[in-house]
């Protein structure tokens, strides 16, 4: 009898031991309830999220957490929902378009020294004569009033006019100073600006309102050549990659549209 019960506490000591969770180890750093967390995925977290800054461990806490609510979510069915159901098809839709846009981009060919060299002498304002404007300015913040505006400032060629237009026209601005490094705007764009005559009138959109802007002055602030030729190289491959990408992804769509087949209650209407 004694040795019976020694054997079934033996047993109980080994089943025990079998139902304890073990540590994760090698590429699994952590597990939430059963599901594994891998390196690769913290390391997939920590570079979405290089712009909020977040350490290792905080990454790693977000992963925990995110899988933490995800299965209680499952556990009340929400998964399930016709809803939500629309909202992951979509969500993955945009994972697979980034990821094709991604990989058209990094396609892109780089440019050979020849066309660098040729790049960084046509656009002495952003490299060897390296300019920085210092503007005086009126920001309209108001975009509702964007193109009419605009096209009322077209003939306009000095500040003091533009002033006179905007409080006829009982536009409210603020006045400031700011500062454009040609480095940091469009190449072809700086040779523009610097080609300006003094006090020309420079008028620059966005989606906040309006830019109404005269240089003041101009600090010529010359790049060595090596990095006026690594910074134009990334340059020129940037923009070749956009037209690059731009086009093949219009012509994917151009080219499936043709295979589509409408109901007619939502035929498009031919513009």
């Amino acid at each position: 009898m004694t040795r019976t019960v020694k054997m079934l506490g033996l047993t109980l000591i080994v089943l025990l031991s079998a139902c304890e969770p073990k540590e994760p180890t090698g590429q699994v750093i952590a597990t939430v309830a059963g599901r594994e967390i891998t390196a690769s995925e913290l390391q997939q977290e920590m570079a979405s999220s290089a712009a909020g800054g977040l350490s290792r461990d905080q990454a790693l806490d977000a992963l925990i957490s995110r899988k933490i609510l995800t299965d209680a979510a499952n556990e009340a069915k929400i998964d399930k929902l016709p809803s939500t159901l629309l909202m992951q098809a979509r969500a993955r839709d945009l994972v697979l378009i980034s990821e094709l846009n991604r990989r058209i981009h990094d396609s892109a060919p780089q440019p050979d020294d020849a066309e660098v060299k040729d790049f960084v002498a046509d656009h002495p304002a952003s490299y060897a004569k390296r300019r920085v404007f210092i503007l005086d300015q009126f920001v309209v913040t108001d975009p509702t009033r964007t193109q009419q505006l605009i096209r009322q400032l077209l003939p306009l060629k000095t500040l003091d006019e533009v002033r006179v237009l905007l409080d006829n026209l009982a536009i409210s601005y603020a006045q400031t100073v700011g500062t454009v490094d040609a480095l940091t705007i469009d190449p072809d764009q700086a040779e523009k600006i610097a080609a300006l005559p003094p006090g020309e009138v420079i008028v620059s959109p966005s989606s906040q309102g309006l830019r109404i802007s005269r240089i003041r002055e101009t600090v010529t602030l010359p790049l060595p050549e090596r990095d006026a030729l690594r910074i134009a190289r990334q340059t020129i491959w940037e923009k070749r990659a956009g037209t690059i990408t731009n086009a093949k992804i219009n012509q994917l769509i151009a080219a499936g549209k043709k295979e589509v087949r409408y109901n007619p209650a939502y035929q498009p209407k031919r513009q």
